[in-house]
């Protein structure tokens, strides 16, 4: 038979075992927390109408667009971004990644307040390829231009762009090229 000092040495080993006395812990006490945050990257590209189009183009000519397109980080955090370039639809040319050529383009993109001269678009940098490339402090910028790093919320750049024709066609038709901008996580360059 149990005695009431077995009975109640029994019942506070139980509570204790279960964790239902207060005073066994440790000391400090602590516990965890799990949050996960609610991020949107996104960009706004707004050509004022102008869509960036060339005129009618000679071949093996340079041509730097007087319009521009003005980019805008409308994501919820601040972003870096990312430039690719590709053709549309039935374009026979292609984009260059170091020279013109039959059917093949040279396209640059700069990120500047003003529009660039020529000689500001440099083909190591600034060439808009079908690799997806960074727009760090090295590419996609002229002189005293403008970078795609760390972009703050609701912040903007200007993009201007350069055509170099091909050395030669065996087209006539409009061939049409998109430009995308992307945005990721700051830590991505």
């Amino acid at each position: 038979m149990f005695s009431k000092k077995k009975l109640l040495a029994v019942a506070v080993s139980l509570l204790v075992g279960l964790g239902l006395v207060y005073g066994s812990g440790s000391n400090p006490g602590s516990f965890q927390i799990s949050c996960t945050p609610s991020v949107t990257y996104a960009v706004n590209i707004d050509t004022a109408g102008a869509a960036l189009s060339f005129p009618t183009v000679s071949v093996n000519t340079t041509y730097v667009n007087n319009s521009t397109a003005t980019i805008t980080n409308t994501g919820n955090v601040s972003a870096d971004w990312e430039l690719t370039g590709s053709a549309v639809g039935s374009t026979v040319w292609t984009l260059g990644t170091s020279t013109t050529a039959l059917n093949t383009v040279m396209l640059y993109g700069a990120l500047k307040t003003s529009i660039p001269t020529s000689a500001d678009f440099t083909t190591y940098g600034d060439t808009i390829t079908t690799t997806l490339t960074n727009m760090s402090a090295t590419n996609f910028t002229a002189t005293g231009g403008q970078n795609g790093k760390n972009v703050a919320v609701n912040a903007t750049r200007v993009l201007s762009l350069r055509l170099d024709s091909p050395t030669d066609t065996s087209v006539t038709t409009a061939q049409t090229f998109q430009v995308t901008i992307t945005a990721v996580p700051t830590s991505t360059f």
